[in-house]
């Protein structure tokens, strides 16, 4: 996961094709594999949930995924890889004709792009490449920042020590000075990707709390989170 370089993209990203045709597979791993652009390690999966099973198997750097699979399609499965892991960059590849699946895509997943079919393989390549030169410049810039730490920074040692502050956030907000605030945005740190999925997965239960962002750096994930006052909630 080391950046080799200031500006270009020297290190080799790990990606995840997700497809049920194994013919797709084969073509989107050769084309990437086949790129001066970047350097890619590449795992390939023929449904949402085998893809899902490669994803806790190990650390992946960005997802390409076909909507039309069995059982889950690509929205749900790329909704899941938000929930589950949300630093990963998400790609869905749609039909020409499915504006509203991309749209979908967009609203429920989050993906980062949609990439219609047949695909162009120079721009399939310029599309990933730009989403991982994105996500490095990102990183960069965390690293490159005032040294000095935002006040809303969190320095956890657990998964537990991490709820029990959105918690008391929470009660403050409900009964304590801040009660007049609607909204409130707070940072936490977590040094491993097993801290940072079980946070997400606790925080995915909590209908007042939404994860706004993260960025990795140096093994480090930097987690925003949102924490609604639960009356505004409702309302919105």
């Amino acid at each position: 996961m080391n950046v080799e370089g200031a500006g270009n993209m020297k290190r080799e990203y790990s990606i995840l094709i997700v497809d049920d045709e194994e013919k797709i597979l084969k073509a989107l791993e050769m084309t990437l594999k086949r790129t001066d652009e970047f350097t890619s390690h590449i795992t390939t999966a023929s449904n949402g949930e085998e893809g899902l099973a490669r994803l806790a198997e190990g650390n992946f750097d960005l997802v390409l995924s076909d909507f039309r699979m069995p059982k889950m399609d690509g929205v749900e499965f790329l909704n899941n890889v938000r929930l589950e892991h949300p630093y990963i960059i998400r790609i869905l590849i749609t039909g020409y004709s499915e504006i509203d699946v991309a749209e979908n895509a967009i609203t429920k997943a989050k993906v980062h792009s949609c990439i219609e079919k047949p695909w162009d393989r120079e721009e399939l390549i310029t599309i990933v490449g730009n989403e991982l030169r994105s996500r490095d410049m990102k990183d960069r810039k965390i690293s490159e920042a005032d040294t000095r730490e935002p006040d809303d920074m969190k320095h956890v040692d657990s998964v537990v020590e991490a709820l029990c502050q959105v918690k008391k956030i929470q009660e403050e907000m409900l009964n304590g000075p801040t009660k007049s605030l609607a909204m409130e945005m707070i940072v936490f740190e977590f040094r491993s990707t097993s801290d940072l999925n079980e946070f997400s997965h606790e925080v995915r239960k909590m209908k007042s709390v939404s994860i706004e962002d993260v960025s990795m750096f140096e093994n480090k994930y930097t987690v925003t989170l949102r924490i609604l006052r639960e009356s505004y909630n409702k309302i919105m």
